[in-house]
């Protein structure tokens, strides 16, 4: 997969966080450990019993992973000095941008369990739609992506205030 590249200084780069997909490794688990059982559990069953059951549980142990893999590599999310940046798609490709100038809003989502994990959702929005633009899904430390996002917002618009008093 190719990296998305910008001219601009990135200032944070990130993906959906591991601890995010704590579902699909309880799932990965759950047959793992059925799988084991019924090793054990046919020790004295025909060959093809003892073989394709536990093969079959064991399958789908794997299947978690995979996507949950594929799912973290197709989502990626980037703040320059001057966008923030999502894209996501693996086959297709979808690419939401924000200028930071425009950002008139930052929300902010945590569960008690991404507060345990310390991920949570970032939220952007301009006041020129209705709703988020760019959302950054499952991120790790969302609140200092969000006070790094705010520093920079306020940094270009005092750099551009700077600029209209010289003129």
């Amino acid at each position: 997969m190719v990296a998305f590249q910008t001219n601009e200084p990135v200032l944070w780069k990130g993906r959906k966080a591991w601890a995010e997909y704590r579902s699909h490794w309880a799932g990965a688990f759950l047959f793992l450990a059925a799988s084991m059982t019924t090793i054990f559990l046919l020790k004295e069953e025909s060959d093809s019993l003892r073989l394709f059951l536990p093969l079959g549980l064991f399958l789908p142990a794997l299947i978690f992973p995979l996507v949950a893999w594929l799912d973290r590599i197709t989502h990626q999310y980037k703040v320059t000095t001057e966008r923030a940046i999502l894209r996501e798609g693996f086959l297709s490709r979808r690419i939401l941008e924000i200028e930071l100038v425009h950002i008139r809003d930052i929300r902010f989502h945590q569960s008690v369990v991404q507060r345990i994990f310390r991920t949570g959702s970032l939220e952007l929005s301009s006041s020129g739609r209705g709703g988020a633009e760019v959302i950054f899904r499952g991120i790790s430390n969302p609140e200092e992506v969000k006070e790094m996002i705010r520093r920079q917002i306020r940094s270009s618009g005092q750099a551009a205030r700077n600029i209209d008093i010289s003129l």
